[in-house]
């Protein structure tokens, strides 16, 4: 299942594309990024409540 559109978003700094999925989350989960070290704005589970996790984590399970 693709993950929302709103958690895919780019570098400001390099364009890098933050389609990393992590795992275990099943969501994007990059501050940083990779490739450049600048900050982002790329989505973190811990940017959601306890809940919308839990319904992120069976939408992509």
């Amino acid at each position: 299942m693709p993950i929302p559109k709103q958690l895919i978003e780019t570098c400001p700094n390099c364009n890098w594309k933050a389609d990393f999925i992590n795992k275990t989350d099943c969501i994007v989960a990059v501050k940083i990024c990779p490739k450049c070290g600048e900050k982002t704005q790329m989505k973190a589970l811990s940017d959601f409540s306890l809940l919308e996790q839990l319904q992120l984590k069976l939408k992509n399970w």
